[in-house]
């Protein structure tokens, strides 16, 4: 394979909203270039999600293999470094990289490494070739753990240096397993991984870490016909996990699991399956539960709630992870960011949407579904908590006469669009 083949399209900017928006010019010549509800946009899903240790970037990847970054104190902007990657990515510790696989039509699968604040990658990938390679994570700074079959028969657990510039330092097998493993994990807060790989024809969690000689395999005990399934989250100090598993006929569960002492402290079946579920800093889990979001507290006293249930208005929520000490980031109808500096915002549906694109984008979605009320109710509460003259509340204004458009009141869809052209920036 020639060097150039590894080449790739440059990052392109993008509005986070669709990741494939075609502006449209109305008919009352205002451009609706600014908002990010426009109907023309694709449904993408958002299918994982992770905040940098530092809380200052969003990486994700969609379900048309896109990956990109945003950085969340510039709101609305997804620059696209790939458009054809594959099995999960990673930040290091520092939050200076992120590490994802590419693999390019008629081409062999690649490991990068990406700068962050430059939006560059290493000059050559940590690794290439015609083998499988999959869920890269960081064991240290200098230190990248992945998953390949690459001279073997089936996918074992592979390491290899990171030099400063991103470029390889050696990779090497670290453990034969012998079943396919089929998902990594990095343990937050220490030198470990956890992974996934048959054994006794069901699929079972795993330790490694320096100093065993054999991985250790975490055995909780669920009762007959369960196993343990993909959907994983550790705390923040890594010593607990949480997991949700099914029954042979896809009833599913989900649990608490104490690594050290390795037993499950709590479990709780559910009545639908999670698509992600995360440890928040207070101990509680969130399930994403489709169109709702159920915080179970495992350790629930004679005072507390052990569940409580928010309903999202029909909006997918589909992925999670901690931002901060104490907040949380979501993305929510597939093409959406919800901040919570808080995870008792959590309960607060609306207000913790920080960024004004994400109201609007989630109001247009429920628009679109005919949830008119809903829109609505979110267009006029950012009408009311943005000052007049600011950005937020022009878009508010254009917003609700392109509600009222969608609705045929067409007279007051004119005095709102007549008003958003006087204050247009």
């Amino acid at each position: 394979m020639h060097p150039e083949s590894l080449s790739y399209s440059p990052a392109r900017t993008e509005s986070f909203a669709g990741l494939r928006p075609r502006l449209t010019a109305l008919a009352t010549g205002t451009l609706l270039c600014l908002l990010v509800l426009a109907g023309c946009y694709d449904e993408t899903s958002i299918q994982q999600l992770q905040v940098s240790p530092d809380g200052r970037w969003i990486a994700l990847l969609t379900d048309h293999e896109e990956f990109g970054l945003m950085a969340i104190d510039q709101p609305g902007t997804l620059v696209v470094h790939s458009r054809d990657a594959h099995y999960g990515f990673s930040w290091s510790p520092d939050s200076r990289r992120v590490v994802f696989v590419e693999r390019l039509p008629m081409e062999d699968s690649a490991i990068w490494v990406l700068n962050a604040e430059t939006g560059q990658r290493a000059p050559r990938p940590l690794m290439v070739g015609p083998s499988w390679k999959g869920y890269p994570v960081w064991l240290s700074e200098q230190t990248v753990a992945f998953l390949s079959d690459r001279d073997s028969d089936d996918v074992n657990l592979w390491l290899v240096g990171v030099r400063d510039d991103g470029t390889p330092d050696r990779p090497f097998p670290l453990l034969d397993h012998p079943t396919d493993i089929s998902r990594l994990w990095a343990v937050p807060g220490r030198p470990a991984l956890i992974f996934q790989a048959m054994d006794e024809g069901r699929p079972h969690l795993w330790l490694w870490k320096p100093g065993l000689n054999t991985p250790l395999r975490l055995a909780p005990v669920l009762g007959e016909g369960y196993s343990m399934q993909q959907v994983v989250s550790f705390s923040a100090d890594g010593n607990f996990l949480a997991f949700v598993t099914t029954d042979e006929i896809g009833r599913p569960m989900a649990a608490h699991y104490d690594i050290e002492e390795q037993k499950i402290i709590a479990r709780l079946p559910l009545d639908r399956p999670a698509s992600d579920l995360l440890v928040l800093s207070d101990g509680r889990i969130a399930l994403s539960q489709g169109d709702r979001l159920l915080l179970w507290r495992p350790d629930a006293g004679l005072f507390q709630k052990s569940r409580e249930t928010t309903d999202w208005h029909n909006a997918q929520v589909r992925a999670l992870d901690r931002f901060g000490e104490r907040g949380v980031v979501a993305g929510v109808a597939g093409h959406a960011f919800v901040v919570s500096h808080t995870t008792d915002d959590l309960q607060d549906r609306e207000l913790h949407v920080r960024r004004t694109e994400d109201i609007l984008s989630l109001a247009w979605q429920q628009a679109r579904r005919r949830n008119y009320g809903v829109a609505r109710r979110l267009i006029v509460e950012l009408l009311e908590q943005s000052p007049e003259g600011t950005r937020p509340h022009y878009l508010a204004v254009t917003a609700r006469g392109f509600l009222e458009r969608l609705q045929g009141n067409w007279r007051q869809a004119d005095q709102w669009l007549g008003q958003a052209a006087a204050m247009a920036p």
